[in-house]
């Protein structure tokens, strides 16, 4: 029973990697997928405070299902501002009468009858000037015959016999003010640009009644969609008793299997914690398990993921983040680029990815236990680094590298290598480099930062400023990021990362290996909270350092103590960063990254010691637990290790699972 629980406290880890009910981001920071923006961080995780991708928080929270924001009533029903009748009917503007009937302008008798303007009498009279008697006799030349006729000829083309308003009564102007007469076309033209004739948008379900929707939804029937109807929230305590802040919406939480209602699964997020969510299968079969008017947008690759609200608009085309009405139809997701939104299409990042030619899927959707089954966003593919082609991208972007074969095209940025940029779009980077935090509020304080270079970690000359080194970001060998190196082994007054980025995350098993990162001002020993794990300060990490029942550190969320933080996995070491009585212990069996901790046996035991049931759950030395390893009540004192991760024993043994199936092992 005791092994169940510390293998459900490993697994809850897990959990809280794909849902974080609260929020996690120390885990990301050693999975250290490189990130400049929320953006490339995928659903549930935000660009973290040492410039790497964690889990979200509900303070983080960039998606918000919309609920009644475009509701075809108040601004696009038709009857308001798309009836005819006061635009388009052909009474008021349209009609003949007031405009055109040829009796004000066109009648022949105000402007066009020969009387006052071609009558030959008034000007044209032979008597006054024309008179045949001093220079014109009138007989040879200007009978009079002429007179009328020539004036009224060009004055007036009609003479108001022949245009006398009759055969031109307004149908001229008519036709050219107002197109509609308002008995062909009342208002269907207007309708259909505003909010689709009736305001029901054809990619809705049409619900009439709450009764069409599932058990968590209200049919919004202004137009026909099922809406969440659960409170909003950032935080759990926005919600009430019983009820814990996910995904931005309150979950009930203490449900068992099926109690939830429709369109809700019942999930355990810790060893007491239990909520209805809204999960689905991902991209496998996008349509299970999801309510009317959702998506299965795939939080966790292409097998899984959450159901969340439709819009109307499709891929490509501009939208908002909050998945209302002008949010992006089923198939699409609306990404944010350097602050310019727009829906883009879901594929899966291996196999057929359903990209258009010219086109990649780049990842944003992971699998933490598979990588083959990561999901993300088709993308204009503008090369990778070292070929990036600015020609493929559209005017007033630039083409961004994200790996050694593809390139994102994004809005140009002018902060050269080195200058400090910010997370708030007032201040990009230069194509080519990442902004980097350089604060512990970064980037959710957005005015912190600095540009980095990209480079090839396999180049034989590296092109990173003296005292960088050229770094691996994720799985490409040959694409890294230029950073500060440091000596992990140091403290932060010794390891030469300076003040902006002044602590040393080790990146492996060895002493030297580190790079340098943000860090806070909470002194070692303050309180903290777990899910922002590096607000304190630079040679301390915010953990639940005693806790027997967890002795991993605590989960990712909760409240934690600043605790001062060692090398795990550090076999070659001869120095600890640990206090007397103290140990080294693993952080989720995390490389590198560990914390020191007094929750130890009575005496230092090694490897493969016998210990005590009394000491369950407490360290016999640095990176050696003392457990019932194999259930059998015969507790041991073992170094924990992932069959997953290479590194975590000596070089001298290896991983062996605990357990058919199991990940978790000990090292022999």
């Amino acid at each position: 029973m005791r092994l169940r629980r510390i293998l459900m406290l490993l697994c809850v880890v897990c959990a809280g990697f794909v849902l974080p009910a609260c929020g996690s981001d120390d885990a990301n920071t050693e999975n250290r997928d490189p990130c400049e923006t929320n953006y490339e961080c995928g659903f549930g995780r935000v660009c973290g405070e040492d410039g790497f991708c964690r889990e979200e928080t509900q303070d983080d929270n960039r998606y918000d299902i919309g609920g009644n924001e475009d509701v075809g009533t108040p601004e696009d029903t038709g009857t308001p501002e798309d009836t005819g009748t006061p635009e388009d009917t052909g009474t008021p503007e349209d009609t003949g009468t007031p405009e055109d009937t040829g009796t004000p302008e066109d009648t022949g008798t105000p402007e066009d009858t020969g009387t006052p303007e071609d009558t030959g009498t008034p000007e044209d009279t032979g008597t006054p000037e024309d008179t045949g008697t001093p220079e014109d006799t009138g007989t040879p030349e200007d009978t009079g015959t002429d007179v009328g006729t020539d004036v009224g000829t060009d004055v007036g083309t009609d003479t108001g016999t022949t245009d006398t308003g009759t055969t031109d009564t307004g149908t001229d102007v008519g036709t050219d003010v107002g197109t509609d007469t308002g008995t062909t076309d009342t208002g269907t033209d207007v309708g259909t640009d505003v909010g689709t004739d009736t305001g029901t948008p054809s990619t809705f379900s049409g619900c009439t009644a709450n009764i069409d929707c599932a058990g968590y939804q209200t049919c919004n029937t202004s137009i026909g969609r099922c809406e969440d109807a659960r409170t909003t929230c950032d935080d759990d305590s926005q919600c009430a008793t019983g009820e814990v802040c996910f995904d931005g919406r309150c979950a009930t939480t203490g449900c068992t299997q099926g109690s939830c209602g429709s369109g809700l699964t019942c999930v355990q997020f810790d060893s007491s914690t239990t909520a209805c969510v809204a999960l689905c299968d991902g991209l496998q079969d996008p349509t299970n398990l999801c309510a009317p008017d959702t998506q299965c947008v795939p939080y966790f690759g292409t097998t899984g993921g959450l159901c969340r609200g439709v819009g109307e608009n499709a891929p490509g085309a501009s939208c908002e983040t909050d998945f209302s009405a002008n949010g992006c139809q089923a198939g699409s997701f609306c990404s944010e680029r350097r602050g310019t939104k727009t829906c883009q299409s879901f594929c899966t990042a291996s196999g057929s990815t359903g990209c258009a030619s010219g086109e990649f899927c780049y990842e944003i959707f992971e699998d933490s236990d598979d990588a083959t089954n990561n999901a993300g966003l088709c993308q204009t593919d503008c090369g990778g680094l070292g070929a990036t082609d600015d020609t493929l991208c559209a005017t007033g972007e630039s083409c961004q590298p994200v790996s050694s074969t593809d390139g994102l095209c994004v809005p140009q940025g002018t902060v050269q290598e080195g200058g400090a940029c910010a997370f708030d779009g007032s201040a990009y980077c230069e194509a080519g480099n990442a902004c980097l935090p350089t604060g512990p509020d970064a980037p959710t304080d957005p005015t912190q930062g600095v540009c980095n270079a990209y480079c090839d970690p396999t180049a034989t000359t590296t092109t990173c400023p003296t005292g960088q080194d050229c770094f691996q970001l994720g799985d490409d060998p040959a694409f890294g990021l230029c950073e500060t190196t440091c000596d992990a082994s140091l403290t932060a007054s010794a390891n030469a990362c300076g003040t902006g980025r002044p602590r040393c995350l080790p990146l492996d098993n060895t002493t030297t290996g580190g790079t340098c990162s943000v860090a806070g001002n909470l002194a070692t020993g303050a309180g903290c909270q777990l899910d922002e794990p590096l607000t304190c300060s630079p040679d301390s990490l915010c953990v639940v350092g005693n806790d027997a029942t967890d002795p991993f550190g605590g989960g990712s969320t909760g409240s934690g103590n600043c605790t001062r933080y060692c090398l795990s996995f550090d076999y070659n070491s001869t120095g600890s960063r640990c206090g007397t009585g103290e140990v080294c212990a693993s952080r989720y069996l995390s490389l590198g990254l560990g914390f020191c901790t007094s929750n130890t046996t009575s005496t230092t035991l090694p490897q493969g010691s016998t210990c005590s049931s009394s000491d369950e759950g407490k360290w016999c030395d640095d990176d050696t637990l003392c457990l019932d390893w194999f259930g059998s009540f015969s507790y041991s004192c073992e170094i924990p290790c992932d069959t997953t991760i290479p590194g975590t024993c000596p070089s001298s043994q290896s991983c062996y699972a605990v357990s058919s199936g199991s990940t978790l092992g000990i090292c022999q």
